[in-house]
């Protein structure tokens, strides 16, 4: 294939689990991250205590949750991880760049659009340069282990992985909680009480049947007590959404039928269950022979609402024209990655600039319905605008 291969120096850190997601099936989570090879214990356990912690300018990053899929491992994260990181790199050199550097490195820069040239001439006239709104956003890597369970043949294997993974998003979700939209975030600790919460942005990537995990583990009770609080960027790769072709048993073909006629119940209403939910389905084309067009295709059962996401085959993604991804290599092809890290990383950016917003109207005296509105304008960040990652949004 036309594939290129995408390199890293990964680095896998166990995150200690809740009681609540104490499991006998050696389940476990990890955080990525790049360049720590080989580490101690103890730094291992440093890195690990500082997640959700706001950085000098108040700011966190935003957690993003790798599912494999069936037989798959929690390193497969690392393709996406370390491409984020490049990317991450990139724009940072960008948004600290002079106005004239800055437009000279967007218009060489195909992976950012037309409209970075339009801002940095605006502001090289003169116009005010927000170096909040500039500032690049960042992304922690987490991966869930499921002990490279065969999931696609057993409906009661997915289901102990969905509740598994519904708690590791609310567990990691509330790692990221975010201080009143009011509070300077020099006064923010962890235990602060916060009479409203902002919504917190979660990335799920989900490979394969690792995006039918996702898919159910937002339905969960828990998280839709939380749903306002929440806003959620799910990318799925290759994941079988219409149906399973490895269904082996009625009850695993009923778990999928369930499910796909939750979510098209859940965008029924304007407060549905899953409206807090932008997705992005990615296929891998001609070449992968386990899930094919029409096992991916979101448009049976009505499974994602055209205002909420789309479907996009890895050959029409920009960058990778042409390309055609087998169902593994879907998981390392280099110019399919950088557009799902190059698209999460825009719909962080967009969370962040809406929530500071929300943070300086309140800040300069606006009412408190502005500054609520701003802040629950929020939860729809991740559907705001079109990725820069992957083509216009499309049904099919």
């Amino acid at each position: 294939n036309l594939c290129e291969m995408t390199y890293m120096r990964p680095g896998y850190l166990p995150v200690p689990l809740p009681a609540s997601l104490a499991n006998d099936r050696g389940y476990a989570l990890f955080l990525y991250r790049e360049g720590m090879t080989r580490v101690s214990e103890a730094a291992a356990r440093r890195e690990v205590s500082k997640l959700g912690e706001p950085g000098p300018d108040g700011t966190r990053a935003t957690p993003a949750i790798f599912l494999p899929g069936n037989g798959g491992s929690f390193k497969q994260v690392r393709s996406v991880a370390a491409e984020s990181r490049r990317v991450e790199r990139e724009r940072a050199t960008l948004a600290e760049a002079t106005p004239s550097r800055r437009k000279q490195t967007a218009s060489m820069n195909s992976m950012h659009s037309a409209s970075d040239d339009d801002d940095a001439a605006k502001r090289e006239d003169g116009d005010t340069f927000d170096a909040q709104k500039a500032r690049a956003p960042r992304l922690d890597w987490f991966a869930v282990s499921f002990g490279e369970e065969l999931s696609a043949f057993h409906g009661a294997l997915l289901e102990d992985q969905t509740a598994f993974a519904a708690r590791v998003v609310e567990h990691v979700a509330s790692m990221y909680a975010s201080y009143d939209a009011g509070t300077d975030a020099s006064e923010y600790t962890p235990t602060k009480s916060r009479k409203e919460p902002e919504p917190t942005h979660v990335v799920l990537l989900g490979h394969s049947m690792g995006g039918l995990v996702a898919r159910g583990a937002l339905l969960d009770d828990a998280l839709q007590k939380k749903k306002s609080s929440l806003a959620v960027s799910l990318v799925t790769l290759a994941s079988p959404h219409a149906y399973s072709p490895a269904t082996t048993t009625m009850r695993a073909a009923r778990r999928h039928a369930r499910l796909n006629e939750a979510w098209r119940l859940g965008y029924a209403e304007e407060k549905g269950s899953v409206t807090n939910v932008a997705l992005a389905s990615v296929t891998g084309g001609d070449r992968d022979r386990q899930v094919l067009a029409s096992h991916a295709d979101l448009k049976v059962g009505g499974v994602v609402d055209a205002r909420f996401g789309f479907a996009v085959d890895a050959g029409d993604v920009p960058g990778a024209f042409g390309v055609s991804a087998d169902h593994q290599c879907v998981l390392w092809c280099n110019q399919v990655i950088k557009a799902v890290a190059n698209a999460v990383l825009d719909a962080a950016h967009v969370q962040e600039t809406l929530l500071y917003d929300g943070k300086m109207h309140a800040g300069r005296g606006v009412s408190e319905e502005t500054a609520t509105a701003a802040r629950r304008k929020g939860s729809g960040a991740a559907r705001a605008k079109p990725s820069r990652g992957f083509s216009k949004p499309s049904t099919g």
